[in-house]
């Protein structure tokens, strides 16, 4: 109903003379997003590789379980992102947007390590009641889980680097991280 009511035109349009500039300013953003995903792809080729497909069962389970950690602080950080680009060409200082990035980097920090801290508490109970048969990846989703805090962390200052236009100065850091 909506749709029809409208006065709008629903034809698809496209400015070429856009493109460029959108390129030009997203191709850091799209690189930094793939660097930043490659090193779980590379992780998960090595395993398959020189483990076996029964031990990259375990993996995936722990990959899974540190999912849950490590989402969480991009939503948190995601929810506060457009405040970031909003607030930033207002004011043009970092250091006035930094609060939008502390303020929920700091929460994080105390409730994040809680509920890891009582995941694992409660990790040998859940693994024995529903998947007795991945008792094997109870050390690989305790490795996972406490890395997963320091990976939600890092990419919880990408919309930071990205708001104030920083995403070209970062790209050698990713890469250096990718090589190590």
């Amino acid at each position: 109903y909506l749709r029809a009511s409208s006065n709008y035109s629903r034809k698809f349009m496209w400015q070429w003379s856009d493109l460029g500039p959108m390129l030009k300013a997203g191709w850091p953003i799209a690189l930094m997003t793939v660097i930043f995903e490659a090193p779980g792809w590379i992780d998960r080729r090595v395993i398959l590789a020189y483990v076996g497909t029964s031990d990259v069962g375990y993996y995936v389970l722990a990959v899974m379980a540190a999912q849950l950690f490590f989402l969480f602080p991009h939503v948190v950080v995601a929810s506060v992102e457009p405040k970031l680009h909003h607030d930033f060409p207002q004011n043009g200082q970092p250091v006035d947007i930094l609060p939008h990035l502390w303020i929920p980097l700091k929460m994080l920090s105390q409730i994040i390590p809680l509920a890891i801290a009582a995941f694992e508490l409660f990790l040998p109970a859940l693994i024995e009641g529903w998947l007795p048969a991945y008792k094997p990846a109870i050390p690989a989703i305790r490795v996972l889980i406490w890395g997963s805090l320091f990976m939600g962390f890092a990419i919880s200052t990408k919309p930071f680097i990205v708001a104030i236009n920083g995403q070209k100065s970062v790209l050698g850091f990713y890469l250096a991280s990718i090589a190590l």
